[in-house]
This record gives structure tokens, C-alpha cells and sequence, in this order.
């Protein structure tokens, strides 16, 4: 963290929002792994039908705007990160041992080994984390068959972006 040596002085507006940013940080992985769980819950269920969509991707996409990769995200790290309950179904609650990792770091490290996994720090980088992911054995992610169509989704988004600037 950088900090500017002529401000000595802090506001308490300033303090006000650097706590909030702080409480809303930690609570972001918890949310991402209880949006995983909800996603997880109508998929599994196909209550997706029932509220009027064909597909799950369709009702990720239609009703919350997720990419097909965005909505596998949230399930996998759900899937994975959190305490499942006892018929091995994911709950939403984040396992203890992940609360310090971020849910960017949560996705990096879906494609990595269990032995893996356990070598990462909560301070490691993105760029890290795959660094190691490509120097371990690595074990498919939980959806792998989403590789193409997550670059491809992201393509798309990029191009609906720049579209956006556009007409903005």
C-alpha cells in the first residue's frame, strides 16, 4: 500500500469508506461461494424450468447477464471451496481454510491437484497460482469442456464492451 507522505491528516470520511471497503472485501468470496450454491441448487434441480428458462445457461444469462464461464465460476468454487453437507452435496458455506483467498484466486486454483492447492498462500498472485498450476500435475477442472467457450465468451463480452463505448 502506498501512502502519500503529505497526507498526515486522514479524514474520517476517508477512514469511513477504507473500513466498509474492507468488511465488503471479506465478505466478497463468502457471497461468490453462496452465489455458487444458488446457481448450484437451480441447476441441480432444473428449477430453471419452472421460471420460464430452456437451460441453466439461459436463465444465468437472462436473468443475472452471467456468461456461460461466469455461472460454471461461481458453481465450481462453490463445489469445491465449501463445506458439503452430509450427502455430499456443497453447502454455502466457504471452508475455514479458504476464507483468505480472494474468489479470483478461488478459479485460478480449479485447476489445480489438491497437492498443489495446498502449496498456495493466500498472497500469491494470479499470475502465481497458475505459474504453479503449470508446474504441477495439473487434474481437469470440474467443467473442463468450458475452456473454448469461456475464451470465447470473453471475446464476445470484450466486443460487447467496446460496442457499448461506442453508442455511449
Amino acid at each position: 500500500a502506498v501512502k502519500d507522505p503529505a497526507a498526515d491528516v486522514v479524514s474520517a470520511e476517508a477512514t469511513d469508506h477504507v473500513k466498509i471497503l474492507d468488511s465488503l472485501v471479506k465478505d466478497l468470496t463468502k457471497n461468490f461461494v453462496r452465489i455458487g450454491f444458488e446457481l448450484y441448487e437451480i441447476q441441480r434441480k432444473k428449477l430453471y424450468k419452472e421460471l420460464g428458462f430452456k437451460t441453466f445457461e439461459d436463465f444465468a444469462k437472462g436473468q443475472f447477464g452471467f456468461s456461460r464461464s461466469s455461472a460454471y465460476n461461481f458453481i465450481n468454487v462453490c463445489s469445491k471451496y465449501s463445506i458439503h453437507d452430509n450427502d455430499g452435496f456443497p453447502t454455502k458455506l466457504l471452508k475455514k481454510e479458504y476464507a483468505k483467498f480472494s474468489s479470483s484466486q478461488l478459479i485460478a486454483m480449479l485447476r489445480l491437484n489438491d497437492e498443489a492447492i495446498a502449496q498456495i498462500d493466500p498472497s500469491a498472485t494470479i499470475k502465481e497460482i497458475k505459474q504453479i498450476g503449470k508446474s504441477q500435475t495439473e487434474e481437469p477442472a470440474p467443467d473442463d469442456s468450458e475452456d473454448d467457450e469461456a475464451a470465447e465468451d470473453e471475446k464476445k463480452e470484450k466486443k460487447e464492451k467496446e460496442s457499448n463505448k461506442k453508442y455511449s
